[in-house]
């Protein structure tokens, strides 16, 4: 039955477009996540929870009786992970209304890597935060034991008179988080600047200096062997990351885990 919908929802969504409407760019917010693995009532731990960044385009569509519906183009999110960052893109519609209460509903088809396309659904939940932001989990599966989540959390890219581009400072992602080693820090800037990032414990001390010059706008990805200032590998621990640039600052915890800890399975759907 899900199939037969999945396959009734691309079919309309690929038939012949109405004239374009406005769009308007939205971007994730740093607390949206990518989470793959078991889910209740399923007794087992989930593999791979991480950050995902990106940004898509809304377009208004028109209404279907008590709710307005919107097209969601353009879907370009990106899922760092130890092994590399997985692009996400894809297509699909938003819509809000109801008679009674105010309720909403995501539906994507969304690519992940190489693998083909699928459906991700919220189904039709109660809204939690007024429009214009979206705050909804979309699944493949109703995240019901094994599957596949994302946590959508965006906004307009204007909004407050932040840019598509202010939206993507800051550090995107730490893979993996919780480590054993070392780790890969996705980070990007807005503007060129002398930048620094660095490792500090829960004292505040500055354990490790992993960036220290002038770095081009743009985004950044670098390695981290979890080898602190002393050359030593860090004890297992919390830590916090700060990436610091043309007046800006971010800040973003990590957990360095004792050696022998198990460690993450590859994203494979």
């Amino acid at each position: 039955m899900r199939t037969a919908l999945a396959l009734a929802f691309l079919a309309v969504l690929a038939a012949d477009p109405a004239p374009a409407a406005p769009t308007e760019p939205y971007a994730l917010r740093k607390d949206s996540e990518f989470e793959y693995g078991c889910f209740g009532p399923c007794a087992c731990p989930v593999l791979i929870r991480s950050g995902v960044y990106g940004e898509f385009h809304l377009a208004l569509r028109g209404s279907e009786g008590s709710f307005t519906v919107y097209d969601v183009t353009d879907v370009s999110w990106f899922v760092p992970q130890a092994e590399g960052t997985i692009p996400v893109t894809g297509f699909g519609e938003y819509r809000i209304g109801g008679e009674v209460a105010i309720q909403e509903q995501l539906t994507l088809s969304l690519r992940v890597g190489n693998h083909d396309p699928r459906v991700y659904d919220s189904g039709l939940r109660a809204k939690t935060v007024p429009f214009p932001a979206i705050e909804i989990d979309i699944a493949a599966h109703s995240a019901v034991c094994f599957d596949t989540v994302f946590a959508v959390r965006a906004g307009p890219a204007t909004v407050d008179g932040n840019t598509l581009s202010d939206s993507r400072f800051g550090i995107r992602a730490i893979q993996p988080n919780p480590m054993l080693a070392g780790a890969v820090i996705d980070f990007a800037l807005l503007n060129a600047a002398t930048t620094t990032l660095s490792v500090f414990d829960v004292r505040g001390q500055r354990r490790a200096t992993l960036i220290d010059r002038w770095l081009d706008a743009g985004p950044y990805r670098i390695p981290w062997d979890g080898i602190g200032e002393e050359g030593r590998p860090l004890p297992a621990g919390v830590y916090w990351f700060e990436l610091v640039a043309g007046g800006r600052r971010d800040v973003q915890r990590a957990v360095k885990l004792q050696p022998g800890s198990p460690d993450r399975i590859p994203f494979s759907p």
